[in-house]
């Protein structure tokens, strides 16, 4: 149902049993930067979809090269803590903003069963006017 490179909390697994450990599994990590390198044309216009389980800021960290052409991010933000070690929702929106990102769009992802508290939201996040202007300069 559900993997990261993180620890999950306890917060995750009450609301998502499921959730539960299974194994654990070794994979290589790569940044994005170069994984690209070779497929990302300078021309190309991207929407970058980070669904990796609260690892959004390491991800983010290894697409410095790549984020001028970003023109979209999809990214999930917690509004709590359901892996050890990732940011929250407002620490990913400063994030973001630095980035020359702000939201423009979100919507419930992953809701509590049991309290109806939302746990977790998807974002959209379209390059800031203020950015897209100074990229033109």
């Amino acid at each position: 149902m559900s993997s990261s490179l993180l620890p999950i909390e306890a917060r995750h697994l009450q609301a998502a049993p499921q959730a539960r450990y299974v194994r654990e599994e070794r994979v290589p990590v790569r940044c994005l930067d170069d994984v690209t390198r070779e497929s990302l044309k300078p021309s190309s216009r991207v929407l970058l979809k980070l669904d990796v389980q609260g690892y959004e800021d390491r991800v983010l960290a290894g697409a410095e090269k790549i984020l001028d052409q970003v023109v979209l991010i999809e990214a999930e933000l917690s509004l709590c803590r359901l892996y050890d070690g990732q940011l929250l929702c407002v620490d990913m929106l400063g994030m973001l903003a630095e980035l020359g990102f702000e939201l423009a769009c979100s919507e419930d992802a992953f809701v509590d069963p049991v309290s109806g508290r939302t746990l977790q939201i998807d974002g959209i996040f379209a390059r800031s006017q203020t950015s897209a202007s100074k990229g033109r300069e």
